[in-house]
């Protein structure tokens, strides 16, 4: 075409108004600018018919653009994190194609879904393992358009293959410039430019376990680990992922006896997520009226209250590993002062950090050689504390058991 002044990627329609006879065509388009329609005649001459053919160039004038979003990968490969496909468009559009990659490989599909702008819409995903392609259509096969604005069509979700991408690490959400068909509600192609999305790495890298980040598996990282779960201690963004062993994006009690475990060797070093739940039982104690704790106990489970100074573990079914407590001071300032085992837990560590007589005070009750508090009922830990002026008193407002 002789139209020196079109614009680069854009979409042209050429138009034939009339085609009648027998011979040669040719079809003529005059110089132009994006944005304008021409038209020019020509005149084709057979033996028998002499006719005219109008041909019309439109020059494109749909455009959208297409964008993926940001996201955070998570400290784990089984928790999934989704990120938008953003859409801004001046004009009502029917469908949207594009494949995404991610650059170096390291996220897996695990699904995909439409958002509030794209209601009764069809959003679907697949992955092509071999190319490293996620093939995403977005349309309603009823023929309903996305009406003109901006934000997310789509998400898509994601998992991290282990081993997880490096500690603030980034990889790239590309979209293939070839593989993008965007249609207007007349079924006429847009110019649909894309741009990526940065996906930052929370954890990966480094050794799990090693709460001391030295590159080493030792009796340090436990003890590390017992300063950042009392509270001694604020865990770095490093620590957040290396000291969080059971990759259940918190640090507590549990990842403590795993890493005994592991040092005592019961389970294989190095250490990986667990691929399946452990068997350890997070659990919260509401109050009862007189703030002493829960006394209820239903079959299988555990339940702590409060019975004087002591801390009284009911686990009638199993056997425990190790009890995480928060103990909260109410009506007034209570400052404690420490805690011992007892009968129960005579060979247990019993630790507790409290930053201030009005600061909710932590205690862990453990064994550093792996043993459990056998079934039964009765206390676990005496608490010794000094009061303040006035009526102060502690309460137990959380545990968190380890069976």
């Amino acid at each position: 075409l002789g139209c020196g002044s079109l614009t680069p990627g854009a979409t042209y329609q050429v138009k034939v108004a009339s085609f009648s006879g027998i011979g040669s065509y040719t079809v003529g388009v005059s110089p132009c600018v994006a944005g304008n329609t021409t038209t020019t005649t020509t005149s084709s001459t057979t033996t028998t018919t002499t006719t005219t053919s109008t041909t019309t160039t439109t020059i494109g004038s749909c455009r959208v653009d297409l964008a993926i979003g940001d996201g955070i990968s998570p400290r784990s490969t089984t928790t999934q994190f989704c990120v938008d496909i953003n859409l801004t468009n001046t004009q009502s559009i029917k469908g949207v194609r594009a494949a995404v990659i991610d650059v170096p490989d390291e996220f897996q599909l695990s699904g995909c879904a439409c958002t509030p702008r794209t209601p009764g819409f069809s959003c679907e995903c697949n992955e092509i393992a071999a190319t490293n392609r996620i093939n995403v259509v977005i349309l309603d096969t009823g023929g309903s358009c996305i009406a003109a604005g901006s934000g997310s069509i789509a998400q898509i979700c994601l998992t991290d293959r282990a081993p997880l991408c490096a500690l603030n690490s980034t990889v790239q959400l590309n979209v293939d410039p070839g593989s993008v068909d965007v249609a207007d509600c007349n079924n006429q192609p847009c110019t649909a430019p894309a741009s990526s999305g940065t996906i930052r790495c929370q954890c990966g890298g480094g050794l799990l376990g090693d709460c001391t980040v030295d590159g080493r598996f030792d009796l340090f990282d436990v003890l590390t680990k017992i300063d950042i779960v009392l509270g001694r201690a604020t865990p770095t963004p490093a620590q957040l992922c290396l000291c969080d062993d059971t990759c259940d994006g918190r640090i507590d009690i549990f990842d403590i006896l795993r890493e005994i475990d592991a040092l005592l060797g019961r389970i294989p070093t190095p250490l990986a997520c667990p691929t399946a739940a452990a068997s350890i039982t997070p659990q919260a104690v509401p109050a009862g009226a007189d703030g002493s704790g829960a006394s209820g106990l239903a079959p299988g489970t555990a339940a702590v209250k409060r019975r004087g100074s002591a801390i009284v573990l009911q686990n009638g079914d199993e056997a425990v590993r190790g009890v995480e407590l928060t103990l909260s001071p109410a009506r007034g300032p209570v400052e404690i002062l420490g805690v011992r085992p007892t009968r129960r837990t005579r060979r247990f560590t019993t630790v507790f950090y409290q930053a201030s007589p009005t600061a909710p005070a932590k205690v862990l009750v453990l064994s550093l050689d792996g043993e459990s508090i056998p079934p039964g009922h009765g206390p676990v830990v005496i608490v010794r504390t000094r009061h303040g002026a006035g009526h102060g008193r502690w309460k137990v407002t959380e545990s968190r058991v380890v069976k």
